[in-house]
């Protein structure tokens, strides 16, 4: 066997190993972050804000203060009245050195309308910190 041979089929053993080990941490990373994403709704409707700032990423906490996330979760809260329920997300995992980045997508209904939110996970160890939090609705912008 030619070495380039030898050189191939370790590189073929190495991708057919290394992928559904791959795919089974982007899995666990994924069904963490949904969790997180359960806790986070639950911890909103406690009014719990000051919780989830302070357990989020130091860049989430870099760029709000907890009175200032406080003030537009309540914003999101007058507006949209409280969450009622999600469809399955659509998600992305990216994985680096630090850990993986996982976002999730819903199309949630709340009280006085529908809105798309989009979580940003850091998962590291297997503990999701968010690092972000949109919510997108016609109900934010209307009068």
């Amino acid at each position: 066997m030619s070495r380039r041979r030898m050189v191939l089929g370790v590189v073929a053993a190495v991708v057919v190993v290394a992928i559904p080990l791959v795919a089974s941490s982007c899995g666990r990373a994924r069904e963490a972050a949904e969790a997180a994403s359960q806790e986070f709704r639950a911890r909103i409707t406690r009014g719990a804000y000051g919780e989830i700032v302070r357990s989020a990423t130091p860049e989430f906490r870099n760029a709000t203060t907890e009175g200032d996330f406080a003030k537009a979760m309540e914003g999101v809260n007058g507006r949209l009245g409280a969450w009622q329920s999600s469809g399955e997300p659509t998600w992305k995992v990216l994985a680096g050195t630090g850990g993986q980045t996982v976002t999730l997508v819903y199309n949630s209904q709340f009280e006085r309308g529908a809105a798309t939110e989009e979580f940003v996970w850091r998962v590291r160890q297997g503990r999701p910190q968010l690092a972000g939090y949109h919510v997108k609705s016609y109900a934010l912008v209307a009068q």
